[in-house]
């Protein structure tokens, strides 16, 4: 979006797919995908997490103690009510 130029060799080592055209025009839609995330540091309204998405479904991983947490956005965009004990097949 910068219109930098990177190095082909370092790009190449990356899996994904660019944001920018939602960022430039939030009506466009991108390919439905999984994305992966890890968020590694204590803050003031989490802890060290890693995540799933996986169209409207959302895994936690808390690296504290391991516990899970599964959340269907669809439903429940503000992740109020854990579907994992429901859901297990799902969470597995």
């Amino acid at each position: 979006m910068a219109n930098l130029k990177g190095d082909p060799k370092q790009v190449a080592e990356f899996d994904g797919m660019s944001l920018a055209p939602v960022l430039k025009n939030p009506q466009k839609k991108l390919e439905q995908r999984e994305m992966y995330w890890h968020y590694p540091h204590y803050y003031a309204t989490t802890a060290p997490v890693s995540a799933i998405r996986q169209g409207d479904w959302k895994l936690l991983e808390f690296l504290d103690d391991n516990h899970v947490e599964l959340y269907n956005l669809k439903d429940d965009i503000g992740e109020k009510n854990d579907l994992s004990q429901k859901n297990p097949q799902k969470t597995a």
